[in-house]
């Protein structure tokens, strides 16, 4: 429901120390009918109050010359503002847009207390789950909680009646359900093992179907000996190995190695940096980023990003590259002791080029190298030049 008091309460409020306030008791306001916004056509006034003239106001959810939206109440605290403060000019008045509530800003717990009551429990991510249907709720209300278990389980309800009966009935459902949850445990490790391999060999994630659908097939001959053949049978069907849950997996499986790549480059006490530019298929210049640290397993070197350049591969363009990549990623530039490049003027140029660009940002010098590789390359193209031809013996 639309409030028009609050409206002209936040409209109002600018203008409280610029014009000296009069008694006026607020004025009655016109119930309208659908699609107008009904509202209480009365309003509380205090003995002793100076009487008004009352003013009808009509205030219209879908106003056509507001766009909708509320618009037609802004329109509505305007007028009402015009009747009442008529030495007021529109130009001083702003509107403001009031913020939508949102659940995840009110921080929201699940309540212990909800588990003997109605026979709910709260999942890894805190959100309340059934455990008599297994349904889990889009947030932690004890109303959304109660709601579903008076409609939907109105029988255990009436079974068990709270007390004693109730909380026994309900440990007996989380025995249960920690059962289920240590089979799915298993069946979820062994899919995240699967989409490893898929990944490893560089398979396509549409393969997991396949995979699960033959190893279903070899389970029925190769386990007809075991008495609990169909218990391993259904484990494997249990398995999910959808194209869906493989990228997902994929995708877990990446942000976990990031996070600790990122963790252990954090917490070396010095690292070096190596960038590379070069051209994909598609025409458009990457910066390979590399790091080189040493933990406790030994010297390391990972690929942190690809970055992809979409505009100019200058010096600062580069720099701004690669400086935000590891804004963006958490990783301390304080550590950061020395760069290697592939020597091009983008990159070693004494003014305007890559590594003089970044030791001016982190306004420190650093140690510059340029890559042997490079040099190799270029030593050869230069002792043997595209119309040299080499025979082989």
């Amino acid at each position: 429901m639309l409030n028009v008091w609050r409206a002209l309460h936040s409209l109002a409020a600018p203008f409280a120390g610029r014009y000296p306030p009069t008694p006026l008791a607020p004025p009655t306001v016109k119930e309208t009918h659908t699609p107008r916004v009904a509202m209480a056509n009365y309003i509380h006034v205090p003995p002793g109050s100076p009487e008004v003239p009352k003013l009808d106001i009509v205030v219209s959810e879908r106003d056509p010359s507001g766009g909708g939206g509320g618009a037609g109440a802004r329109r509505g605290a305007l007028e009402l503002l015009s009747r009442l403060r008529p030495e007021w000019k529109p130009d001083y008045i702003t509107l403001k847009k009031c913020k939508k509530r949102k659940i995840s800003e009110e921080n929201r717990t699940f309540n212990d207390a909800w588990r003997d009551s109605f026979a709910f429990t709260s999942d890894e991510s805190g959100l309340p789950v059934c455990l008599i249907c297994g349904e889990r709720l889009a947030n932690n209300k004890r109303s959304n909680v109660a709601r579903h278990f008076q409609c939907k389980h109105t029988a255990f309800a009436g079974k068990y009646p709270e007390g004693e009966e109730r909380k026994k009935a309900v440990s007996e459902l989380m025995q249960k359900a920690d059962l289920r949850m240590k089979s799915a445990n298993s069946t979820t490790y062994a899919s995240f093992v699967a989409t490893q391999e898929i990944v490893r060999h560089g398979k396509p994630f549409t393969d997991g179907e396949f995979m699960k659908e033959s190893f279903i097939k070899i389970s029925e001959h190769l386990f007809a000996d075991f008495k609990n053949k169909r218990e391993i049978v259904q484990k494997i069907r249990e398995m999910p190995l959808s194209m869906k849950t493989v990228k997902e997996r994929t995708i877990k499986m990446a942000e976990n190695i990031t996070k600790h790549q990122i963790k252990d480059i954090n917490s070396a006490a010095a690292y070096s940096i190596a960038c590379d530019e070069s051209k994909d298929n598609s025409d458009i210049e990457q910066i390979a980023l590399f790091c080189r640290y040493v933990n406790s397993a030994g010297p390391q070197e990972e690929m942190v990003e690809l970055i992809p350049l979409k505009g100019q591969t200058q010096g600062e363009d580069i720099c701004e590259a690669v400086l935000d990549c590891l804004k963006a990623k958490g990783i301390n530039t304080t550590h950061l002791v020395s760069v290697a490049t592939d020597g091009a003027p983008s990159m070693s140029g004494a003014h305007r080029g890559f590594v003089a660009l970044l030791q001016k940002s982190l306004d420190r010098k650093l140690l510059t190298f340029h890559c042997i590789l490079h040099q190799e390359a270029l030593c050869l193209r230069k002792l043997f030049p595209p119309e040299c031809t080499i025979e082989r013996s």
